[in-house]
């Protein structure tokens, strides 16, 4: 008897253009990595138009390099490539494309099949999933935590959630935060929920990128997508009650990959006249890299809601201190109040700029501690290695000795 594990993901293959797009590829590389050669690795991105804004062609031809052992069957949406996520009807049209790409291209006769399958667009595929598939749900994030407006949205998915829980199938938790959110807010059954949780790989960390000469001498960086429960509005409200004169120069990256500036991008740049400020609203993967230039003095994560939230992790791999975040979701689980960065409830202003400012007043010594400290919190986000404990709970044999390549 085969067997074939295979992956759903509606970013991080034909591009990337959330933290989610970045999670799928570190998985997808770790099974490349780690499966024995006598598995099969399938995997099954949801297709982008290359003439399209959300298809990035460098970062596909990497992708595509770095699984060449895998097979790749691209599945639609009903968007035509147009858009990675869509809307409900896009998530109906995709659960029954996919299993039928599953039933047709997948499933072998006597093969063994497991299929992870991330996020909230696939949610529906348990309905239609052919029988002989082991399926994995992953969501990263649910309606209710970032459009609660979106009564008909927030049902669906708890529809499907408890439905695939009746079927037999697995809710992957990627933060104790979810875990809790998909229980208590799902119904999800503690028997249906199995820990699949975020984390970092060490190969992850981005070479060191250029910054705007005004940041050159000290600067504060946010960045993420621009959404209004990101946090920005919150941010630039902070600055100003800061002052213009207490702040270094500061790189707010609220990115889109639509093109030209959206309307909430819009409104945050002019929110923003007066203010130390470089705006950035293109979507570019070197940000990231800013996380280690030298002249750094504090990352902010101003998050309304965050189920996990990378950029703590990623700021702490690249020797970034301190981060700053609000007290919300995943974040609390990376970031220690004076420990390994400073804290602030979400939605309040004033208490980020007084965590900014703590932040801003750090001495060397105490930077140097805070890394020290960041260090431990990378190690148990390890995600080689969590990755490796779930691939084991599923029965492959995996050795867990090994760690991520940097």
């Amino acid at each position: 008897m085969g067997s074939t594990v295979a992956v759903a993901v509606h970013d991080g293959y034909f591009g990337c253009g959330t933290g989610a797009g970045a999670a799928n590829r570190a998985f997808l590389s770790v099974l490349a990595e780690v499966l024995p050669p006598q598995v099969r690795l399938v995997v099954l991105p949801v297709r982008l138009d290359p003439a399209g804004a959300e298809y990035h062609a460098e970062w596909h031809a990497e992708t595509r390099a770095m699984l060449r052992r895998a097979e790749v069957h691209p599945v639609g949406n009903g968007t035509c490539g147009a858009d990675r996520f869509g809307t409900l009807p896009d998530f109906r049209h995709l659960a029954r494309e996919t299993s039928r790409v599953l039933r047709e291209r997948v499933v072998r006769q006597g093969d063994s099949v497991l299929c992870v399958a991330f996020d909230v667009p696939f949610l529906g595929l348990a309905e239609a999933v052919p029988p002989e598939v082991r399926l994995v749900l992953v969501p990263r994030s649910t309606g209710l935590l970032h459009q609660p407006h979106d009564t008909e949205r927030v049902q669906w998915e708890r529809r499907c959630l408890r439905a695939a829980a009746r079927r037999g199938a697995r809710i992957g938790w990627i933060s104790r935060f979810m875990a809790e959110h998909l229980r208590r807010d799902h119904g999800v059954p503690d028997s249906a929920l199995v820990p699949l949780p975020d984390g970092l790989l060490d190969s992850e960390r981005p070479p060191v990128a250029d910054v705007p000469v005004a940041a050159q001498r000290g600067f504060v960086l946010a960045f993420g997508r621009a959404e209004p429960y990101k946090g920005f509005g919150d941010f630039i409200e902070a600055l100003r009650l800061l002052g213009a004169d207490a702040l270094p120069h500061v790189v707010l990256a609220a990115v889109s990959e639509t093109p030209g500036r959206t309307a909430y991008q819009r409104e945050l740049a002019a929110a923003l006249h007066g203010l130390p400020v470089t705006f950035l609203a293109d979507f570019d993967p070197a940000v990231r890299g800013m996380l280690g230039h030298p002249a750094l003095r504090a990352v902010v994560v101003p998050s309304r809601s965050e189920p996990f939230g990378r950029v703590p992790l990623e700021a702490y791999a690249a020797g970034a201190a301190p981060v700053v975040a609000t007290r919300t979701g995943g974040l609390t689980e990376q970031v220690t109040d004076g420990v390994t960065g400073f804290l602030a409830e979400p939605g309040d202003p004033a208490e980020l700029a007084r965590a900014l400012r703590r932040a801003l007043r750090c001495t060397p010594e105490q930077r140097a501690m805070i890394r020290r400290r960041a260090t431990d919190v990378l190690g148990r986000h390890d995600y080689r290695e969590s990755i490796i404990r779930f691939l084991r709970a599923n029965g492959y044999r995996v050795p867990m000795l090994a760690r991520s390549a940097g």
